[in-house]
């Protein structure tokens, strides 16, 4: 838990919430074989809006300029993990371990301006500005993995390790601002 967002709930009008969700199962099937089955979740959100800070902030100053001026972010994390491994002692000196696993990640960063401001002097004096601009960050990362190995005491202190892995990585960004 991260503790700021006890002070930006009120200042920043922040709805943040975190969350880890584990878990992980093993079974015997046998007397020489072990299956582990993993799943690992977690997801971030932090959002914040800026209005009553800047309400705050020119109320104090005594000046309204803030009055119709909008900030946002928003942040959003998603990481997903499974796994599966199957292990397999042929004696007590070797072992074959094989895993397939697959994990993803998900990113989204988004951000708001909205400004408007207008200071009337006289009939003729008059300054009208109006901005509105906001941008959005993605990405997604996805890895898709299958491994093997045999595993061999050849001496008291010694292992050979004999085996293959394979990899496919997913990359996927995209930006927009506006």
């Amino acid at each position: 838990r991260y503790y700021y967002d006890i002070f930006s709930e009120f200042i920043f009008q922040s709805n943040s919430h975190f969350y880890d969700f584990n878990v992980s199962y093993t079974t015997r099937l046998g007397n020489n074989h072990r299956l582990t089955a993993r799943y690992f979740q977690s997801r971030d959100r932090n959002n914040m809006a800026f209005n009553t800070f800047y309400k705050i902030f020119g109320n104090t100053i005594n000046f309204d300029i803030y009055d119709d001026f909008e900030f946002s972010l928003e942040n959003r994390w998603k990481n997903y993990t499974g796994t599966l491994i199957h292990k397999w002692v042929m004696n007590p000196r070797m072992y074959l371990r094989s895993q397939v696993y697959y994990s993803a990640h998900q990113s989204e960063n988004l951000n708001q301006v909205d400004f408007k401001f207008d200071i009337t002097g006289t009939e003729t004096d008059t300054l009208k500005l109006e901005w509105k601009t906001g941008s959005s960050f993605t990405n997604r990362i996805g890895d898709l993995c299958v491994k093997t190995f045999l595993n061999i005491l050849l001496f008291k202190d010694n292992n050979l390790r004999i085996g293959g892995e394979y990899n496919y990585f997913n990359f996927e960004n995209n930006a927009v601002i506006n």
